[in-house]
């Protein structure tokens, strides 16, 4: 995980899920506490996800975490989001789908995206999964900087 995660990525924002920035942008000032957040996000309930090379190294990580709902909704949204490496594009697909599985496999109705407005090649990868603009969302602080962030939705 600490290699593919201080590997230096094109993405400002590499899981909003677990507030992890790409090294390019933010320092990183522990490496033992990167899979501490994994972790913490599996106890509330959310899920991640590896993807693997052909010789055993770690390549991309996904991740689910379920938003509260309003009283009385039925189902929940999954928020989704993740990372690979630059020689391993090919497995974002696999990623993506065994998050989006695994949500819908739980119960989610509705999966949600927040990404960097200066993140454009994630952005368009979500897209080419069925995600769609669905407006802007809060600002994220990227090492002292202030950034907006765009917001993309599908139903599951």
């Amino acid at each position: 995980m600490i290699p593919l995660l201080l590997t230096p990525h094109s993405e400002q924002v590499l899981d909003a899920n677990v507030d992890l920035m790409s090294v390019r942008y933010a320092r990183q000032n522990s490496c033992m506490g990167l899979y501490p957040r994994y972790a913490e996000l599996a106890s509330v309930g959310g899920a991640w996800f590896g993807g693997w090379s052909e010789n055993g190294r770690l390549v991309g990580l996904s991740s689910v975490r379920p938003l509260p709902v309003a009283d009385g909704e039925s189902g929940w949204t999954a928020q989704f989001d993740g990372c690979v490496h630059r020689v391993a594009r090919a497995a974002w697909r696999d990623l993506i789908d065994a998050a989006l599985d695994w949500a819908r496999e739980a119960g989610a109705g509705e999966a949600l995206v927040v990404t960097s407005v200066e993140d454009e090649s994630k952005r368009i990868q979500f897209e080419a999964n069925g995600f769609v603009p669905d407006g802007a969302g809060d600002e994220i602080d990227i090492d002292g900087r202030r950034v907006g962030t765009a917001r993309l939705k599908r139903q599951l």
